[in-house]
Order: structure tokens, then C-alpha cells, then sequence
């Protein structure tokens, strides 16, 4: 009997094992799955995120580059309405500083009026929405004026500035 019992709990412990590991195995795969399941979940929702990132530096660079064609564009618009540079007659000597810190002297028949100073600082690419034109004597802020009015009819922008 005792023999018997014996081999009897030998089998039952080695069944009990197989089914303990393969329990194991289980939860193993299922955890497994579980895992590889949340990688892919991962990388599928990294992939959704760059794709956008790219469509979003795509649709940026495609509007930069839409930006500068309109301002090429309003830029060659302007450039069409300046005037030519007198070398006699009444003439306004105008100094001009950019934003880039350059000086510019630009020469305009004194009857003119004052647009064609803000026509002729746009076709350097300087766009009226973003600067302003300002006298040095009397200060003031010519943007603010009247742009039919001559550079004769303008304090302290005749006969130069």
C-alpha cells in the first residue's frame, strides 16, 4: 500500500507540477499578448503622432513658402509704383535706417506725395503693416498721415529728412 500511495502521490505531485507550469506558461502568454499588444498599441499611436508632425511642418513650410510668394508678389506691385529718382527740380532728400540697420538715401520730387516713400520702403520688402516712417525733426509718425500729402506739404520732409 504504502508503495502504491507513494507512486500514486509521486504522480499526483508530477501532475500537479505540469499543471502549475503549464498555468504559469498561460499566464505567461497571456501577459505576453498583453504586452506586445501595448507595444503596438504604442508604436501605432508614435506613428499617428509623427505623421501628423509631419503634416504640420508640411502644411507650415507650404505656407511660409505661399507667404513669400504673396510677398514677392505685393513687393513687385510696389516696386511698379515708385517713382524714378529726379536729379533736378525741386527735390526731398530722404535718409532712410531699416530695420537691419542700413542707410538708404533716396531721392523724391518734392511735389510728390508722401505714399510714394512708403511705396518705394515696400519694394525693399518692408511691408507698411510692419513698420512705421518716422520724421526726425519734428518727430512724428508719418504713417499715421495723410499719404496724399506732398513731401513739400509735410513738416520737416522738405527739402530733406
Amino acid at each position: 500500500y504504502e508503495t502504491f500511495h507513494s507512486t500514486n502521490q509521486t504522480e499526483i505531485n508530477a501532475e500537479e507540477e505540469r499543471v502549475a507550469q503549464e498555468n504559469i506558461r498561460k499566464e505567461q502568454n497571456e501577459e505576453y499578448s498583453l504586452s506586445l499588444e501595448a507595444d503596438r498599441a504604442k508604436e501605432q499611436q508614435r506613428l499617428q503622432q509623427q505623421r501628423q508632425m509631419e503634416e504640420k511642418q508640411h502644411l507650415e513650410k507650404r505656407k511660409a513658402e505661399e507667404k513669400v510668394k504673396f510677398e514677392e508678389v505685393v513687393q513687385r506691385s510696389y516696386s511698379d509704383q515708385v517713382l524714378a529718382e529726379p536729379s533736378s527740380g525741386e527735390i526731398s532728400s530722404i535718409r532712410i535706417r531699416t530695420p537691419k540697420n542700413e542707410n538708404i538715401i533716396r531721392k523724391f520730387p518734392a511735389n510728390s506725395p508722401i505714399r510714394s516713400l512708403f511705396n518705394y520702403v515696400a519694394s525693399l520688402g518692408y511691408f507698411p503693416e510692419k513698420f512705421k516712417i518716422m520724421s526726425s525733426f519734428p518727430r512724428q509718425d508719418l504713417s499715421t498721415m495723410d499719404h496724399s500729402l506732398t513731401f513739400k506739404q509735410t513738416k520737416g520732409l522738405f527739402p530733406s529728412c
